[in-house]
C-alpha cells in the first residue's frame, strides 16, 4: 500500500493536543500511514501569553481532563501558560539528535502533570539532560534561537493550509480539528489508507 502522510499540528500547553498525542501512540503505526508532528504555537510572541482563565484554553483543558485521568494521567492546575516557542525549539533539536519521542512526551508531561514552566530555558535544559542530550549544546541552541524560524515557519504553513488552532490533523484535503473521541480519530486515520 502506498504511504500516506498526515500533518499533526499541536501545542505543548494544549491539553487536547496531549490527548490526541496519547491516542496516536495507541493507534500508530497504521499500515501505510505516517503522521508528521508540526509545532503550532497557540500564542506566538509577542502576543500576550495565554492565561489559565482564558475561556478557550480552560474549555479545552476541562474537556481533556476526564480522558487524561482515565488514561492514568494526573493533570495539575498550572499557575501560568507559557509561550512554547522554546519548547518546540528543543523538540526540533531533539529530532536532529535522535531523541524526539522522549523530549516530545516529556514536554507534555512536565507541563500538564508537573505544572512546570516549559517556556524557561533552564527547565528545558533539564528536560534535555533527562533525555541524554548534551546540556551545554542544548542551552546554546536555545539561547541563539537556532530553531525559532522553523517553529515560525510551521505556524505560517499551518495558516496557509487553513489551520485555525490545535490540535488539527491534515491529510491532503481531509481535515480533523479537535477530535471529540478516540473512535473519531481512528476512523479518520484509517480513512487515509491505514489498515484497521
Amino acid at each position: 500500500m502506498a504511504e500516506n502522510r498526515a500533518l499533526f499540528f499541536f501545542d505543548y500547553v494544549d491539553a487536547t493536543s496531549w490527548v490526541v498525542e496519547l491516542w496516536l501512540a495507541e493507534l500508530l503505526p497504521l499500515d501505510g500511514l505516517t503522521v508528521d508532528r508540526r509545532p503550532y504555537e497557540l500564542k506566538p510572541p509577542p502576543e500576550v501569553p495565554l492565561r489559565p482563565s482564558d475561556p478557550e484554553w480552560a474549555t479545552s483543558r476541562l474537556w481533556a481532563l476526564p480522558t487524561l485521568e482515565a488514561m492514568g494521567r494526573t493533570p495539575v492546575n498550572p499557575s501560568l501558560v507559557p509561550w512554547t516557542r522554546k519548547a518546540h525549539e528543543l523538540a526540533l533539536h531533539a529530532a536532529r539528535e535522535g531523541c524526539y519521542a522522549h523530549i516530545h512526551a516529556a514536554l507534555f508531561e512536565r507541563f500538564h502533570e508537573g505544572g512546570v514552566d516549559i517556556g524557561r530555558i533552564d527547565v528545558l535544559v533539564s528536560i534535555a539532560a533527562s533525555a541524554g542530550l548534551n546540556t551545554s549544546e542544548s542551552k546554546a541552541v536555545l539561547d541563539v534561537d537556532r530553531y525559532a524560524e522553523e517553529v515560525c515557519e510551521a505556524r505560517r504553513e499551518a495558516e496557509e493550509l487553513g489551520v485555525r488552532g490545535a490540535p488539527t490533523i491534515l491529510a491532503g484535503h481531509k481535515r480533523l480539528e479537535r477530535p471529540q473521541g478516540f473512535d473519531e480519530l481512528r476512523i479518520f486515520l484509517t480513512s487515509l489508507g491505514g489498515a484497521t
